[in-house]
Formats: structure tokens, C-alpha cells, sequence
């Protein structure tokens, strides 16, 4: 998950707060990095759309990339989830790009992308960096 805290650490530059969001199973998905205060910090939680207490709670993925699932996940959403964070443990940037060109939709702030390089690469131009 090494790549994936890279994208964060990139997000942190410009966003307070940040948070990728990503598609699963037709379902906006939510990773974002536990705080200082929290009970496991550094840890990305996964969730759905919304607020705490109102929204799914999928599960966490520890700092060296294992997956912890929440209690309740549907089989299918489990195995959707399961490949997802593969992907993305492997390749973030390629799965950013899937989202944009799926979505239309920045995976750091759910903004629409509107200029094709920022669309080509799954975040806006404030997160694209510099050739």
C-alpha cells in the first residue's frame, strides 16, 4: 500500500482532510487515513457514502496493506472490495485513472474534471505533478 499512502501524502498538499474515493459494485467507496486520535491510526478506513454513524462501514487496511473487512460486509461487496484494494495496493495511479474516466470525477475531492489531461489521470491539475 506503499504507492496508495504516496497518493495521500500527495492529496495532503493541497487537501486538509484527504480522502480517495473509488467505485465498487456501482457504489461511491471512501478510503481515507485514520488520525493521530483515533484507535488505529495511520490505518486507511474504508466506507460508503455519507456521515458517520450513516453510512457502510466496509472495513480498514493496515499500514503494511492488510485488509481487516467490517463485520457485515456482503459476500459480494467483500470480493468486489477485496479485488479493488488489490488493484489499488498495486497500482494507484492506474485505478485514480480508471475512476476519472469512469466517473468523470476527481478521486481526492469528487470534483468534476473538466480538462482531458486532468480526466486522463483520474485527479485534478492541483494533484497532477510536473513532467
Amino acid at each position: 500500500m506503499a504507492g496508495v499512502i504516496e497518493l495521500f501524502n500527495k492529496a495532503k498538499e493541497h487537501l486538509k482532510y484527504p480522502k480517495i474515493v473509488l467505485q465498487c459494485m456501482g457504489l461511491p467507496v471512501y478510503l481515507s487515513i485514520a488520525g493521530q486520535g483515533s484507535k488505529n491510526p495511520g490505518w486507511i478506513n474504508v466506507m460508503g457514502e455519507g456521515s458517520y454513524p450513516n453510512r457502510e462501514w466496509y472495513g480498514r487496511v493496515n499500514p503494511t496493506g492488510s485488509w481487516h473487512p467490517g463485520k457485515g460486509v456482503s459476500p459480494q461487496m467483500l470480493e468486489s472490495l477485496t479485488e479493488l484494494l488489490t488493484e489499488f495496493g498495486t497500482d494507484p495511479a492506474g485505478v485514480a485513472k480508471k475512476h476519472g474516466v469512469l466517473t468523470g470525477n476527481c478521486c481526492f475531492c469528487n470534483s468534476k474534471l473538466t480538462d482531458p489531461r486532468s480526466t486522463a489521470a483520474g485527479f485534478g491539475p492541483g494533484f497532477i505533478r510536473s513532467p
